[in-house]
C-alpha cells in the first residue's frame, strides 16, 4: 500500500490532529491505533511485547481499558469521565463509593494558573501495580465550587493481559553506528507534549529515506514515556553496542524559544555538534529543562549519550490547553531546520585516514593552497598534519580552532584527490 505523504507542516498537524485525542498509554488499544496510523505513512516493524514481560526492573504492565465514571452531588451529576479525554487519568483503577469533598479532593489534579483547563498527571501509570488508586481531572475552576458534602463516585476500568506495541523504522547506512531519533507517543489530549515531535520525525525519516548513500544508520520508534524506551533497550540488547547516540524532541511546536538540552556527558560528539548549530543562550544543561527519555538511555547501564531540543517551560504544559491552536507553523520550521543541520554534521563527520605514508605532495594532486597570511599557511599545515591521526573533523576543526564546514571543505578535498579515505 502506497504511504501517505508527510510533505510540509499541514501534513505534521494532520497527524497530531489524528492522534491527540486517542488514549495513548502504555497498553491500551488506542495505543495500537496511534501505531497503526503512523504506519500509514512509514513503514514500520511492530515490537510486540506481553504484558508481564520483565524488562530488567521493570515490567511491561497489563492492558487498561476505561468504560465509564461519574460524579454526584445530591443526585445530580457533577462530573462525567467522558467530557475530556483527560477527565480520567491514565491507569486510574475502579471505584464505588460515597466520599466527602476532603477526600474527594485528594483524587482530584488540576492546575490553578490554568483553573478553566483539565490536568494531566501520569503518576499511576507509572508506579502500578504498585499504586493502585483513581484519579481525576476536574478543572480548578469547578473544584473551587464544590461544597462540603457527600459525593457518589463511580468509575468503571478493567486491566486485562495485553500487549506493549512499538513501531520501528530503520534506516541502513554505510555503518551500522546507529543514531536514535525519539519522542514519545503518550500524553493523551496533548499535542506538543509529544506527538509533534512524533510526527516531525515521521516527516524527516521519510526525507532520509529517500536520500542514498547515508554514512550512518538512523533508528525511529514510538515509546511511551520511561517504560516504552526501557522496553526497547531490553529488546534490542546485542544492539545497543551500535548506538553512537540519540536526538529527543520535547515539545517543540509551541511559541517559546528552541533550546538545546545537552547529554549527561555534556561533551560527547552530539553536544559538540549541537554547539556548533545552537548559541550559548539556547543551551541548556543536562538537568535543566523538562527531563524525559534521555534518562534512560544516560542510565550507567547503557551510557548512551541523547540530547533533547524543547520549547519548555510553557505555559499550556500538561493541560488542555496543549492543543492544536498552540502549535505554530514557524516554530515546526525552525526545529526542522536546526535538526536538518544536525543531521547534515553527522554525516559530514568522519575521520580522515591518510592512504600513503608521509607528506602529501599537494602540487601533483591539485591540492595546493596559496596563503595569504602567515595564520593562514599553519592552518593548512595544520589540517594536513592531523590528517591520519585517528581524529574525526569535528576534532580537528576544535584543535585548529577554525570552522567545521570550512574545515570539512579542505579535508574533503584531500578525500576526493584519492589521498585520504573517510572512515564512519
Amino acid at each position: 500500500m502506497k504511504k501517505k505523504s508527510c510533505n510540509d507542516f499541514s501534513d505534521v498537524r494532520e497527524i497530531v490532529s489524528r492522534l491527540i485525542h486517542l488514549r495513548r498509554h502504555a497498553v491500551t488499544s488506542d495505543s495500537i491505533k496511534a501505531v497503526k496510523i503512523l504506519q500509514e505513512y512509514l513503514n514500520l516493524k511492530l515490537i510486540k511485547l506481553k504484558s508481564g514481560t520483565q524488562c530488567w526492573d521493570w515490567e511491561i504492565p497489563p492492558k487498561w481499558s476505561f468504560k465509564e465514571a461519574s460524579i454526584k452531588f445530591k443526585g445530580k451529576i457533577i462530573f462525567s469521565g467522558n467530557e475530556h479525554i483527560m477527565a480520567i487519568q491514565p491507569y486510574c483503577s475502579s471505584f464505588e463509593g460515597e466520599v466527602d469533598l476532603e477526600e474527594l479532593k485528594k483524587h482530584l489534579a488540576y492546575n490553578k494558573s490554568k483553573p478553566d483547563t483539565y490536568s494531566y498527571n501520569c503518576r499511576l501509570a507509572y508506579r502500578y501495580p504498585y499504586e493502585k488508586d483513581w484519579l481525576i481531572s476536574i478543572p480548578y475552576k469547578r473544584v473551587k465550587k464544590l461544597k462540603k458534602g457527600s459525593y457518589t463516585v463511580s468509575i468503571k476500568s478493567s486491566f486485562t493481559k495485553g500487549n506493549m506495541i512499538i513501531g520501528e523504522k530503520t534506516i541502513q547506512g554505510k555503518s551500522d553506528k546507529t543514531i536514535v531519533l525519539l519522542s514519545d507517543i503518550c500524553h493523551p489530549g496533548q499535542a506538543d507534549d509529544g506527538i509533534v515531535g512524533m510526527a516531525l520525525w515521521v516527516k524527516i525519516m521519510k526525507e532520509l529515506s529517500s536520500r542514498k548513500g547515508l554514512n550512518y544508520s538512523y533508528k525511529f520508534f514510538t515509546p511511551t514515556e520511561t517504560i516504552g524506551s526501557i522496553a526497547w533497550l531490553w529488546h534490542h540488547k546485542k544492539f545497543i553496542k551500535n548506538i553512537k547516540f540519540g536526538v529527543f524532541l520535547e515539545s517543540i511546536g509551541n511559541k517559546m524559544p528552541l533550546k538545546c538540552k545537552m547529554s549527561h556527558l555534556d561533551n560527547h560528539d552530539i553536544d559538540r555538534m549541537a554547539k556548533i548549530i545552537f548559541k550559548k543562550k539556547d543551551q541548556y544543561k543536562f538537568s535543566e529543562g523538562v527531563m524525559n527519555d534521555e534518562l534512560i538511555f544516560a542510565d550507567s547501564s547503557f551510557n548512551i549519550p541523547m540530547i533533547s531540543l524543547q520549547r519548555f517551560p510553557y505555559p499550556e504544559y500538561h493541560t488542555s490547553d496543549d492543543n492544536l491552536d498552540i502549535i505554530m507553523d514557524t516554530s515546526l520550521e525552525e526545529t526542522y531546520g536546526q535538526l536538518m543541520k544536525l543531521i547534515e554534521i553527522i554525516e559530514a563527520n568522519y575521520i580522515p585516514i591518510k592512504i600513503k605514508k608521509g607528506p602529501v605532495f599537494l602540487s601533483k594532486h591539485k591540492l595546493y593552497i596559496e596563503a595569504n597570511k602567515k595564520e593562514d599557511y599553519w592552518k593548512n599545515w595544520n589540517i594536513m598534519n592531523l590528517l591520519g591521526t585517528g581524529k574525526s573533523i569535528l576534532e580537528i576543526s576544535e584543535e585548529i580552532k577554525f570552522d567545521f564546514w570550512k574545515t570539512h571543505h579542505i579535508i574533503d578535498q584531500f578525500r576526493k584527490a584519492g589521498v585520504v579515505k573517510a572512515t564512519f
